[in-house]
């Protein structure tokens, strides 16, 4: 199965992700694990990444609600009326993406992933990570981690 191409968006209803190959490369550059890995790994990285940033509930409602991703928020719009993905969360998915990459070496034991509702089950303890980086906007978690 061929990997999606990754689709920036704001509040658009088939985006799956907040940054580019290009954002990320930039963020992360100098990064030895990040660097090492290809493209399609890279872009791997970032989708996950995209997921499991999702996979929380926030403050706040979704801009529209036909938008696909949880941002931007509907207080997230700029002085014409905007909306607009704040760098903290295009920050965050970009360390995700490179937590995955420096916890699974370019190989991440998922065992499900289900994008239509965004289901994920792992067959480690993944989603220890902390998402304390954008938790102005986290009120609850919905994930459970596999123990």
């Amino acid at each position: 199965m061929a990997l999606p191409a990754i689709k920036v968006d704001v509040a658009a209803a088939d985006a799956n992700s907040y940054i580019t190959l290009t954002e990320a490369d930039d963020i992360l550059a100098g990064e030895t694990v990040w660097d090492g890995l290809t493209n399609d790994q890279k872009t791997s990285y970032i989708l996950q990444a995209a997921q499991l940033l999702d996979a929380r509930e926030f403050v706040g409602e979704k801009y529209s609600t036909d938008q696909a991703l949880e941002f931007p928020r509907n207080f997230q719009v700029n002085g014409e009326g905007t909306p607009f993905i704040h760098w903290v969360v295009k920050f965050e998915q970009t360390r995700i993406a490179l937590w995955l990459a420096k916890e699974y070496g370019g190989q991440i034991d998922v065992n499900e992933i289900d994008l239509d509702e965004i289901r994920l089950k792992f067959n480690n303890n993944l989603l220890g990570y902390r998402f304390n980086f954008i938790n102005g906007f986290v009120s609850k978690s919905r994930l459970v981690v596999k123990e």
